[in-house]
């Protein structure tokens, strides 16, 4: 009897502690119905595995990617030759990723037409600097023709899809790009003395 009564008077001799430990108790139960709630809405525990929609056209990876469970956003585009334009040509997390339901997939579409830019020239620029400034541009079709000349990697000219280059000309990423470098052995034979030796070859041939 002695202990009922002394938690009944307990409020009334302990106010203050009486509240604090009530603040505490009322703290900890939403705290834990604010933690089932959420672990409802993320999923917790639920994954997934992310479909794969490289090669679709962007409809068709839409429905796809909501038939799965999951949010899409196109956040880029760039230019592949092996895809159709208008295609899926990444995503992001990566396909069969396992990853929580709602989770958003970052789309990057294949672009109409390639990238265009100002071509550098580059013509009397080593070889090592004028092929750099080509990759960082994004141009990947690079043919490099060694010719006779005292000065080392040193590039001689430049030709772009088999014409001559000009300067500041602009063009698409995907042309080929033609060099002819120096290759250090000495001046370049004269027309006539070519001739000459190739005449000499074939007289032993």
């Amino acid at each position: 009897m002695d202990k009922k009564n002394a938690i009944k008077s307990f409020p009334k001799k302990h106010p203050i502690l009486f509240h604090l430990l009530l603040i505490m108790v009322v703290f900890f139960v939403l705290l834990y119905a604010t933690l089932c709630v959420i672990d409802s809405f993320t999923g917790h525990g639920e994954y997934v595995n992310v479909p794969n929609v490289k090669g679709l056209a962007l409809e068709d990876a839409v429905q796809k990617l909501s038939e799965a469970g999951f949010k899409w956003e196109v956040t880029d585009s760039a230019y592949n030759e092996t895809y159709k334009p208008g295609a899926v040509i990444d995503q992001e997390p990566k396909e069969d990723s396992r990853v929580k339901p709602l989770r958003t997939i970052y789309i990057t579409m294949n672009a109409k037409s390639p990238r265009e830019v100002v071509l550098p020239y580059i013509v009397d620029m080593s070889y090592r600097q004028g092929t750099a400034m080509l990759k960082g541009l994004g141009f990947k079709k690079i043919e490099v023709e060694e010719v006779y000349s005292p000065y080392k990697d040193l590039i001689l000219e430049v030709k772009v899809n088999g014409k001559p280059m000009t300067a500041g000309m602009r063009l698409p990423v995907t042309a080929r790009i033609e060099m002819k470098v120096g290759n250090g052995a000495g001046e370049e034979l004269p027309d006539s003395i070519e001739a000459e030796f190739d005449d000499s070859i074939a007289l032993f041939e």
